[in-house]
């Protein structure tokens, strides 16, 4: 019985992860490309890792304040 559970896992893991790894690799691939070509090129800027750092280097400026609050611990009385 083990034998043929762990016979189904891996079978399952391996019809579901090896897509789902490629994807990754390919997404990143691509965004390693498209930031290669916008720090070189100044080309596919919008998909480069560059991008999203800007973009949430954009939200915090002098003008918004960012209020860090503790996360009250519901176990204390």
């Amino acid at each position: 019985m083990l034998n043929k559970a762990l016979t189904w896992f891996l079978t399952t893991s391996t019809i579901v992860g090896v897509p789902v790894t490629i994807a990754i690799l390919l997404i990143g691939i691509e965004r390693s490309v498209a930031t290669l070509t916008c720090e070189t090129a100044r080309v596919g800027c919008n998909r480069s890792f560059t991008q999203s750092v800007d973009y949430i280097a954009e939200q915090v400026d002098d003008d918004t304040d960012v209020v860090l609050t503790p996360k009250k611990n519901k176990f204390t009385k």
